[in-house]
């Protein structure tokens, strides 16, 4: 579905996102598109860890719908398309705006040097997953701009509170609470895993530049995760740009220092080799209040920093 002019507001030479980022990050000429959601300040709550605001949604009155606005700040020259999907947990929700009926999916164009937001509602299932997810699809042709390949830091998550109480079950605070070598860095690991596409024979996945696209040498038959300096688990799920998703696997354990491979099944190589649409897998730690136990893990000085993120990474076609 596509925005309508009513729907949304352009801010002309205004970078309401990006300019934020300036204050607080070196070098901030390399940041040229940015995304955020704000959600309706009836929902939004906190905690103090630190010194610093942990937020997240709280939706203990049970209600069927979130409402904020979408972000979308872009300092080029050149518009940018995209289409936001929504997931509820492992699944697509619906959005809609103002002027619209509930959708799979919206199109936004992100104008050239412009900010422009949009106010959405999300239709939401309060006794069904604590985590929301919003992941926006660049769909420029140029391949500047496809960058789903583990490094892209383009979705959001968040935790949700369906339940009236906050209440942590003491092993899951104390499962999220580790202590990690300061000197992790120098030995090569990093506090976010990269992951990376191999065949099926386990080896990387070659990629080919051809018209424009990108391309592998061969079917993609897995995903490599890096290694990490403290034990996770994460969760796999396909989703393409339609807002279709598939559950590919969950709680697979990351071992401390270890690089981890994660075979796919049959049927899902067969199914997308054979799919004709733009599709990816969402690599997931912490899930649902897995995600506030890492905050209150420390809140309590129990560990240095959070460890709870998010990727995507494009499963390109086999070159013919």
């Amino acid at each position: 579905m596509n925005i309508n002019e009513e729907d949304q507001a352009i801010f002309e030479n205004a970078h309401r996102l990006l300019d934020d980022v300036s204050d607080v990050v070196e070098g901030p000429q390399n940041f040229t598109v940015g995304f955020s959601f704000h959600a309706d300040k009836k929902w939004i709550d906190s905690i103090n860890v630190q010194g610093e605001k942990f937020e997240f949604l709280n939706n203990a009155n049970h209600e069927h719908e979130l409402t904020g606005k979408l972000m979308f700040d872009n300092v080029t020259k050149k518009d940018i398309p995209y289409t936001l999907i929504v997931l509820q947990g492992n699944k697509a929700t619906k959005i809609k705006t103002k002027n619209s009926g509930w959708k799979s999916s919206i199109h936004v164009i992100a104008k050239r040097n412009a900010t422009i937001e949009v106010p959405i509602s999300i239709q939401w299932n309060p006794k069904d997953a604590e985590e929301l997810t919003f992941f926006p699809i660049e769909l420029t042709k140029s391949m500047e701009y496809q960058r789903y390949d583990g490094f892209n830091l383009s979705l959001i998550r968040l935790f949700v509170q369906n339940e009236k109480s906050m209440t942590l079950d003491p092993p899951m605070i104390e499962k999220q609470s580790f202590q990690i070598d300061s000197n992790f860095q120098e030995r090569g690991l990093s506090l976010y895993p990269t992951p990376s596409l191999i065949d099926e024979n386990h080896k990387p996945s070659k990629l080919i530049p051809k018209n424009n696209q990108f391309y592998v040498k061969s079917k993609v038959g897995g995903l490599h995760i890096a290694p990490i300096p403290y034990e996770t688990n994460i969760s796999l799920i396909w989703v393409d740009e339609d807002g279709n998703t598939r559950m590919v696997a969950k709680n697979i354990p990351i071992r401390k220092e270890k690089e981890t491979i994660v075979p796919f099944e049959l049927s899902l190589i067969e199914s997308m080799s054979k799919h004709r649409k733009r599709q990816f897998i969402i690599v997931l730690s912490n899930r649902n209040r897995q995600i506030l136990a890492d905050a209150v893990a420390l809140q309590q000085k129990r560990k240095m920093g959070l460890t709870t993120w998010q990727n995507v990474i494009e499963i390109y076609p086999v070159a013919k």
